[in-house]
């Protein structure tokens, strides 16, 4: 390193594009972690004490037969008619699907109790008005408030149809809004629907662990019902993510590579011009193999100063982002990731890697007794 401390000038030109590299890799890593945990909470998370039945396409509801089935489980406790309905809420890159579900009051009071849902301000929708309780971290994410009105008749980019009054929020381990009247069912009632036979959905909560229920859920075979769980939503997600994650890795592997390459240019001008420096090493007695060792310990050395330089700033800048944007969003970013820590670690072993290719081509090519003979 004692040559880039005499040439500060080449040392930080270096630095600086590795810098660079490592600050955008970081700072991109770390905005797509944020939006798909954002839309684990609002999928997977938003069933940790319960499982949904729903009919299939080819059905409107759910038959006398097929529920009674599935109440006469021993692994099911009970359970509640509902209607569902899907929201969203905001990410920084897209939005994200959120759960409604309409239940009786009656329903509803036990599921807050049971599950041990904390009301935070407000209170319970009641039975015979279009009321809804919103997760807290679902209400700050919508930039709404208690006493707000929330639905497509307000919003419409809204997909929850009619309108609702936000009578309260709670914090629990389900992030989630529940309703009791849904202005969908009222309206098929007007046509003579009945209301209080008609089975549209259903929420299904265990007798024991959410997870045994839920493998027996799993393994149901009907043309008529499908299960909503929170290992298939797990799964669903999981399948998603993982084309983004590769994708991700691509366009990480392409940085690193252009990088790389505009490091490996600059870098090559710069051993090459100390070429006399290593025939001397060479003639007094130092193999290749030594001055090999001594050159990548150099760049590999340039490289972590860089990524620890460049991690230290994204932090900061993601701090500030956080803060700015993400707090008000009902979201929060990890700083710290381990999808950062390895995507800018893959981008400093491709930079390494592709920088240090040619100089050792060239040293290989080269005879270095020549060049002193030279002189």
């Amino acid at each position: 390193m004692k040559y880039y401390l005499a040439n500060k000038s080449k040392g930080i030109s270096i630095l600086f594009v590795a810098f660079l590299s490592i600050f955008c890799v970081y700072i991109v890593s770390a905005l797509v972690s944020s939006m798909l945990e954002t839309a684990r909470d609002a999928n997977v998370n938003a069933v940790t004490s319960f499982s949904f039945v729903m009919p299939q396409d080819s059905a409107l509801t759910i038959s006398e037969e097929d529920w009674t089935e599935i109440e006469n489980m021993p692994e099911v406790r009970a359970v509640y008619q509902a209607f569902i309905e899907s929201s969203y809420i905001d990410t920084i890159l897209a939005k994200a699907n959120s759960f409604v579900v309409f239940l009786g009051e009656d329903d509803l009071n036990r599921l807050f109790q049971d599950n041990r849902y904390e009301i935070i301000e407000g209170r319970l929708p009641v039975d015979g008005a279009y009321e809804v309780i919103m997760h807290e971290r679902i209400l700050r994410n919508k930039g709404l408030q208690v006493g707000d009105f929330f639905g497509s008749d307000y919003d419409d980019g809204e997909s929850v149809v009619g309108g609702y009054q936000i009578v309260g929020s709670f914090r629990g381990d389900d992030v989630i809004s529940f309703g009791t009247d849904n202005c969908q069912v009222d309206q098929y009632q007007d046509i003579g629907v009945d209301a209080d036979t008609t089975k549209y959905a259903g929420v299904v909560l265990p007798q024991g662990a959410l997870e045994e229920m839920n493998q027996v859920l799993d393994h149901v075979d009907s043309e008529s019902i499908s299960f909503q769980t929170r290992s298939d939503i797990q799964r669903q997600y999981d399948e998603q993510i993982q084309g983004i994650n590769l994708l991700m890795a691509f366009v990480i592997l392409i940085v690193a590579v252009s990088i790389s390459i505009a490091i490996g240019a600059v870098l090559s001008t710069v051993y090459q011009s100390r070429m006399d420096e290593y025939g001397i090493l060479f003639a007094i007695g130092y193999r290749k193999r030594m001055i090999f060792a001594s050159i990548s310990k150099e760049i590999l050395l340039l490289l972590l100063i860089s990524w620890i330089l460049g991690i230290g700033a994204s932090v900061l800048a993601l701090g500030g982002v956080n803060q700015a944007i993400f707090s008000k969003m009902g979201q929060s970013i990890a700083l710290l990731n381990a999808n950062s820590f390895l995507y800018t670690g893959l981008a400093i072993a491709a930079m390494f890697v592709i920088t240090l290719l040619p100089i050792i081509r060239k040293f290989a090519k080269t005879d270095l007794i020549t060049i002193i003979e030279r002189r």
